[in-house]
Parts: C-alpha cells; structure tokens; sequence
C-alpha cells in the first residue's frame, strides 16, 4: 500500500525500535564499551570499525563513514526507499503501518472489508464441506482425519458456478467487494460466476492470522476443470510472493519456532502435522523467492527445504541455491533435505512414519555444503578446465552473500575446490563495487562553528540538555531565536535543543532529513562519537551557548537601536 505514513506512527516506530536489533541479523555485532562493534557492510574491512550505539540509536563506521539511525541503516542495506525501510521495521515488528491522507484510509478501510468478506467465505465453504459426503471421503482417503480437516478449516465448493454468488452476494455492493477478492469471475459478455467450484477449498492465511485468499484442489480427473490447482488471483490482501501456507499455522504451534520445513503441496503440510511435525510450510505454487526466504528467517533461524523426489522437485531446490545466496546473512541456516526419488512427504510417512522422515531432515545438508554438491555436479574436479568453470558460475553468486562469515568461508572453500588461494579468485570478475563511493564524504573539522561544536557534544552526550535546561532559563529564547536565522547550522542546532529536550533518541533527528541533504551529513558528522567527558562537554556547551545568547542581544540591541533611530526620524522636527 501506498500513502502518507502518520509521523507520530514512525516517531514511535523507531523509538521502540532497538537498532542493535534491527541490524545485528544483517552484521555481526559484539559489546564493546557503550556500544556494539562490528565489520562495517558497507566496505571491505578486517578490523572492526562499524560502531553501533544502542543508547543514541545510531550507527557510525570509523572507515569510509557510512552512518545513519535505524531506518537509514534499512535503506542503505537492503537498497530501498524510505516508505518501505518503514514498511520493513514495522513488519518484523509486528505492527501495521498508520496512515493518515484520506485516499490511503479509504484503501484501508477496502481491505478490512476484503478480511471480513474472507471470513464469511470461509464459513461457507467449511458448511459446504460437510453437506457432500464425496469431499468428507475424498480428504479421508488421502489420510487426512477430522481433527485435521477442522484445524486446518478446509471446505468444499460444490458444483455449479452461483452457489458461492447466490448465497453471500445480495446485494451490488457486496458483489463488488467478492470480486475485489478475486472470489467472483467477472467477464465482459459472461454473467457473473464463482471461481472455485468442484474443489477442495484450503483458506490462506498471513501471519497474522487473516484468510487472504483460497486455493482449490479438484477431485476429480476433468481437464475441462482446469489446473489441479487453482489460486485465488493478487488481490490488495494477497501476493504470492509473500505467502506461505501454514506458517499462520505453525507459529501458533511453536510461540518460538526453532526450525520451519519448507514441502511442495498443501496436504503434505497437513499430513505431517497429523504425525506430529507441524512446522512445516508450502509455497503458493510458484517458485520461491527470496522475500519469501527472509520471510521464514525471520521467524525461524533454520529452514529446511524438503522438495518432492522427481526431477520437478530438484530442479525447484537447485533454483533456490542462487536466491538463498543472495540473502543468506551470518547465523541464519538453510538445509536442503533429498527424498527418495518419486517420494513425497506424504508418501514416506505413510511408508517410514514420522520417525523415518525426522531421520531425513537429521540427514539434510546445510546451504553451503549442499551449494558445491549442485554446482559441481557434472564437473571433473581432477581435470583444470572443470575447476575453472566451477570457479566462474560459484564466485559471481558467492560474493553476493551478505553474511560477511559465510561469505569469505564459502569462498575460501571454492579456492579449495578449484585449487587456488582466496586472493586469486577476486581476478576472475571485478572486485564489487565500492557503495559509499557516491556517499558525500565530510573531511575531519569541517564543521567547526560554534553551533556545530554545541551539537557534537549535546549528540554525545544527550543527557545535559536537562542541566542546561535548568541553568540557562534563556535557552528556549535563544532556541525560537536560531530557528528564524537563515543559518543552517543554527536552525539544525535549535532542532537539537527542542528534540533532545523531548527527550527523544538522538538517532531520530536523521528522519527529518533526507540522506542527501546538507543538514543530513551535518548531523551523522557531529554524531560521530567524541572522546571526552560529559563534565567537559557541559562546560563546552556552556560557554558556546553563552556566546550565541550575547551574540542574540547584541543583534537585539541593535536591531531596537536601528528602529529607533528610524522612528526619530520620523518625528516632527523644531526649529
């Protein structure tokens, strides 16, 4: 969804947001001091120079200066706009976005009347279930008991295209909202009709536990029917690559999930949470994406993807290898468990039960061992053209690792392979390009003023304002007085008082500025950390403020001077 994000919504957001958690599953982070420290993301580094400040809610790399809050640290990152670094946080937050223009309510109020219409099809598919004993028996003949059948609230559309139209759509307005859903099929020249019919009916869920839209199985061999599978279309509630079946399912299972397994069909997440492993989740039938990955990661720190045995279901795990690389950060695991071939999860159980198939998923390989099993599968590892090629399909995948650990390690172990040392492989393609070379570089003491000294000591140490506060009862004065200057730097400075006397995080401040702007850089330098004590960062504060306000009354007095001089002259003159 687009629109104007309410302001007071991402004050709080990032208020409540810590930034060691947001980044530590991106970047390393180990306490050091006040702060955490880490390799810095945005450059190649052996030491540590990223410094993350938990009480300030800012971050700070001592090398090529990259530096910003928790929202600037996402966009940076991941390479996205504002709207979806917010977005982002609020997501792995848990929390919906607040709007506040009136055509993004409107859009919202839309979608909340999508989830009620859901609920209500929901309903009616689960009594439709029950009225036909053929859809009953086809579950139970595929293993799947009532207690199943009612957890997972499965239903039935029966035959015919009106039962759903003539049974929820009375009226015009409700019609158009079930066609928003993708529930009604609405062609030009054709009357109105259901879309699922003659199908088992398995409702999706978010996360959150909202129905988003239906998927239908038929059962029965009728290709006029269509696709064995039949999904409900994009909607405003739904996009396939940010779904996941069962994982609604799942985290309410496990309040913490340790481990999610990843399966090709529906039944077969059904069926092995009747055997007792109900972690287990199935993509909308579509080839997974790495949004969808990250989905996982960020509930569960392993995933494991068990496709089915057939050459479809290792073609769909060998695909997955180039995506997962390019999300795969340090500490999060993917293993890829191998079936028997032409078995599926709901085969072995039946043949191996929950035991056999937990042995399985003891027995799958971990991303970066199961990455060279593919790659070099075909290639003669004794022969030096072979290792050149693995060389050149494995380096341009494995350089784009995020995971700074599993980068280099999985490198240095295709060196190995390829019979090289680690240095060597960075002649095979150009090094990655360098992301702070068009980051605006702010030399040392650029910012000099008395303002600028003023903000790096109040950005350092945010806790005097208070003292200052009660010292100087002048302070708010000179505040409205710097914020009428046309000085950027005391404007910028009169920012700081006012947001610091709120007793807001000094991180904050960033979201008030564009990164590009000249207010932005001014304040990620005078944020970098200062070696010096509060005491004396007081005193600086002190004298510096004690300036700015004599030099306030000085121009006051001037100014009173100058009009009054100008209204002597205006008055009648004597002789």
């Amino acid at each position: 969804m687009t629109g104007k994000i309410d302001p007071t919504f991402i004050e709080e957001l990032t208020d409540r947001a810590n930034i060691v958690h947001v980044i530590h599953p991106y970047v390393a982070l180990k306490k050091s001091g006040n702060s955490h420290k880490g390799l810095c993301p945005f450059h190649k580094e052996k030491t540590p120079s990223f410094n993350v400040s938990e009480q300030q809610n800012f971050y700070y790399c001592f090398g090529c200066k990259a530096a910003g809050d928790t929202i600037g640290f996402l966009m940076s990152y991941l390479k996205i706009d504002f709207v979806q670094a917010i977005n982002t946080l609020a997501r792995d937050m848990g929390v919906e976005v607040v709007y506040t223009d009136k055509q993004t309510a409107a859009q919202e109020q839309d979608r909340q009347s999508l989830y009620k219409m859901m609920d209500q099809v929901a309903q009616f598919y689960r009594e439709q279930l029950n009225c036909f004993p053929e859809s009953v028996r086809y579950l139970h003949q595929r293993g799947i008991n009532d207690e199943m059948i009612q957890r997972f609230e499965i239903g039935y559309a029966p035959r015919g295209r009106d039962h759903l139209l003539k049974a929820l759509g009375r009226t015009d307005d409700i019609k158009d909202t079930m066609i928003k859903a993708g529930l009604l099929i609405d062609k030009k020249d054709s009357p109105l009709r259901d879309r699922f019919y003659k199908r088992i009916i398995f409702p999706i869920r978010d996360e959150r536990g909202r129905i988003i839209t239906f998927s239908g199985r038929a059962i029965e061999s009728d290709t006029a029917q269509g696709p064995k599978y039949l999904h409900g279309p994009e909607t405003s509630i739904f996009s396939k690559s940010r779904a996941w079946y069962g994982l609604y399912h799942a985290r309410q299972a496990h309040r913490q999930c340790s481990r999610l397994l990843v399966v090709e069909g529906y039944t077969d997440v059904i069926a092995l949470a009747q055997c007792g492993i109900d972690y287990a989740v199935a993509s909308m039938g579509t080839a997974v994406s790495a949004q969808q990955v990250q989905q996982l990661l960020r509930v569960a720190p392993e995933v494991v993807f068990c496709f089915d045995g057939d050459v479809a279901g290792r073609q769909a795990t060998h695909g997955l290898l180039d995506t997962i690389a390019g999300i795969m950060r340090d500490g999060w695991v993917c293993r890829f468990a191998l079936l028997p071939e032409d078995e599926d999860p709901d085969s072995l159980l039946r043949k191996e039960h929950a035991e056999g198939f937990e042995k399985v998923l003891t027995q799958a390989s971990v991303f970066s061992e199961f990455f060279f099993t593919v790659k070099m599968d075909g290639l003669n590892m004794d022969i030096a053209e072979d290792r050149a090629k693995l060389a050149r399909i494995a380096y341009p995948i494995l350089r784009k690792i995020p995971g700074q650990v599993l980068r280099e390690n999985m490198l240095n172990a295709l060196a190995l392979h390829c019979q090289t040392v680690r240095e060597k492989l960075d002649d095979i393609v150009p090094t990655t390009v360098n992301h702070t070379a068009s980051r605006p570089q702010s030399p040392k003491n650029q910012y000099i003023t008395v303002e600028c000294r003023v903000m790096r000591n109040l950005l350092s140490a945010p806790q005097i304002v208070t003292s200052l506060l009660s010292q100087y009862d002048w302070l708010e004065q000179l505040c409205q007085s710097l914020m009428q200057s046309e000085q950027c730097e005391k404007k910028l400075l009169a920012t700081v008082l006012l947001h610091l006397k709120e007793g807001n995080k000094v991180g904050l401040l960033l979201n008030n500025y564009p990164p590009d702007t000249h207010e932005y850089q001014i304040l990620t330098e005078m944020m970098i950390p200062f070696p010096c004590t509060p005491e004396n960062m007081e005193k600086e504060c002190s004298s510096s403020l004690e300036l700015l306000w004599n030099q306030h009354q000085e121009t006051q007095v001037k100014s009173n001077l100058k009009q009054y001089v100008t209204y002597c002259q205006m008055l009648p003159q004597h002789h």
